[in-house]
């Protein structure tokens, strides 16, 4: 099924965000969205939702879907009529089509909304474009779903590690952990690596990983179950568990614990604010603060006793792996997703198609 081409100013109306300075800024209910995404609040809402903005100094035609009420910024533009069509259909549009050639800018790149009002897409009848919406949708629920289950099992490992604060003994992280630099000289085999790019800010669950084929210089082996520690600028907080083994960069501290019954242990005690915070207050340079294996080894954590220690570590490492079987489950999903969704734009395949191998894994 082919559905009709027509320019993309008959599909929608675009303007320009609103500037809106940090300083300017006041608490509220309300998403301000930039290129990037949502990057804070505001008590005022000059554009009425579900909205959908699109990236236009930088991210060059990325969408972002508010559900609300939102402040774009001026560094998007931001979808003023829908002329009828369904507002989740056109976030779909929007991440089936490249826009990123359509760059008006001298020094900065720039997206014009005049250069691209002309852009052909393919345009199905409103019907048909609130299933494809629905189906791709049900997806994306379900993605989030396992995101909500990673981020609450991250918060309950922390608490139950804080509660171990009021423990009278305290040891070292080094009596307890080893950092094996264990080096890894290219060419690289297909795998994983991780670098800091990969590695969320305060969330002990790894969700990404890149390919090592083509990396130029030297990196570190890592085994799985071992904690990778981000020694550049320690207090973004990036350290995760690794649930597979791999190489990463040398701005990445392997840390493995010594005892293996006591690796969810280790998990907790590296990842925690407390520890962050004492080896971010001990890490040298100004502008680019580094720490070492020595600062996050003397750093101090409580000690419950080998018995509690153990029992929690149990606890902490059947967590990571219903955590990794949602990350998992979310990688395939989100691989569906994006195979489907040029199809379904296209008409290649029906939604009723898709709905048939999304029940599959649903």
């Amino acid at each position: 099924m082919n559905y009709p081409l027509v320019p993309l100013a008959s599909v929608v109306s675009l303007q320009r965000g609103i500037d809106l300075p940090g300083p300017t800024r006041r608490p509220g209910p309300y998403p301000v969205v930039s290129a990037g995404g949502v990057v804070g609040s505001h008590d005022e809402a000059p554009v009425k939702g579900p909205g959908v903005a699109i990236g236009r100094a930088t991210n060059l035609g990325q969408p972002t879907w508010v559900e609300g009420d939102y402040w774009p910024l001026n560094t998007t533009l931001f979808v003023r009529d829908f002329k009828g069509n369904d507002p989740r259909f056109v976030y779909r549009l929007f991440q089936s089509i490249d826009l990123t050639g359509f760059d008006s800018g001298s020094v900065q790149a720039m997206l014009n909304r005049n250069y691209i009002a002309q852009v052909p897409v393919q345009l199905p009848p409103l019907h048909t474009q609130r299933a494809i919406a629905e189906v791709l949708g049900a997806l994306d629920d379900k993605i989030a779903a396992n995101t909500g289950i990673a981020t609450n099992a991250d918060a309950l490992v922390r608490a139950m590690f804080l509660a171990f604060g009021a423990s009278e003994e305290s040891r070292p992280l080094g009596d307890l952990a080893t950092n094996p630099r264990v080096a890894a000289r290219p060419p690289f085999e297909a795998g994983h690596y991780v670098g800091l790019e990969h590695v969320p800010r305060r969330l002990m669950w790894l969700t990404q990983t890149g390919d090592p084929e083509g990396l130029a210089s030297g990196k570190f082996e890592f085994a799985r179950g071992d904690v990778l520690f981000g020694k550049l600028r320690p207090y973004f907080h990036k350290v995760v568990v690794a649930d597979r083994a791999g190489v990463c960069s040398t701005d990445i501290l392997v840390v493995r614990s010594k005892m293996a019954s006591l690796r969810g242990y280790v998990w907790a005690a590296a990842a925690s604010d407390e520890v962050v915070a004492r080896v971010s207050a001990m890490s040298e340079g100004t502008r680019m603060p580094r720490t070492n294996w020595s600062a996050l080894a003397s750093s101090e954590v409580p000690w419950p006793g080998l018995e509690t220690a153990e029992a929690f570590s149990d606890r902490v490492v059947a967590i990571r792996d219903r955590v990794a079987a949602a990350i998992a489950e979310s990688v395939a999903l989100t691989n569906l997703r994006d195979t489907l969704l040029p199809h379904l734009m296209s008409g290649r395949i029906t939604v009723r198609e898709a709905e048939k191998q999304v029940e599959e894994v649903l």
